[in-house]
């Protein structure tokens, strides 16, 4: 059951770096689209410029997700060798400890000594007791790889809704196609969310959405500015 848990746990996690991944794709890479398309720049070089954003933004964004899961999953496994060598070192004050954690739970004293008294008899027992119980940790990290490629690779996905008009139309028609396609998206992955979030699914998606639309105009505006300069 803990290890069907634990898969459950690692299968959200990465569809939470695929969902964020798509979206900041989907958002940024529309942005400058918008912006370049006020400022009335050439289809190729709109192109060019969300090519580049999209490839620049995605490995910004792997490296990102992978650097950070690595240091998380570091950081908790410094805690746990931590705890392991005070168990060795220092029994009494991590017996202490236990025994303060179960009392805030509001344990009696007898049934604190019973409970601790079971779980110090072996060390691997205790140990995962202090990991779950004081650090609040699983030990399934999750692969920094997996996250970073599973977040870079949702960018470039996102990023390509809104720049494929641009391949096959001129003006500002393949803007508000790519616009059309991100907010279709966006109000997707919204509904997506709401399944773990619990919001209205409607409100989820139509709050992607009206995010996304908002950056859009107001890149497009800071285009249209910019040139009048």
């Amino acid at each position: 059951m803990k290890k069907e848990v634990s898969l459950t746990a690692k299968q959200g996690s990465l569809l939470r770096e695929f969902i964020f991944g798509l979206n900041d794709g989907l958002v940024s890479t529309l942005s400058l689209l918008a912006g370049l398309s006020g400022a009335l720049i050439s289809n190729n070089i709109i192109i060019l410029g969300g090519l580049a954003e999209i490839v620049a933004g995605s490995i910004s964004m792997g490296l990102g997700a992978y650097i950070s899961t690595k240091s998380e999953e570091e950081y908790y496994k410094s805690k746990i060798a931590k705890e392991k060598k005070s168990i060795e070192d220092i029994p009494s004050i991590e017996i202490k400890e236990l025994k303060d954690l179960y009392r805030k739970k509001g344990f009696n004293k007898k049934e604190i000594n019973l409970i601790v008294n079971k779980i110090t008899k072996h060390k691997a027992t205790w140990l995962d007791t202090l990991i779950h119980e004081k650090i609040g940790i699983e030990e399934n990290f999750e692969d920094p790889k997996k996250m970073g490629l599973t977040n870079g690779l949702s960018f470039i996905i996102g990023g390509l809704f809104p720049i494929l008009p641009f391949f096959f139309f001129q003006a500002s028609f393949p803007l508000l196609m790519g616009t059309v396609f991100a907010l279709i998206v966006l109000f997707i992955i919204g509904i997506l969310k709401s399944r773990s979030t619990g919001r209205n699914w409607f409100v989820s998606g139509l709050e992607l959405a009206v995010i996304c639309l908002i950056a859009a105009s107001l890149s497009y505006l800071a285009g249209k500015v910019i040139i009048n300069l």
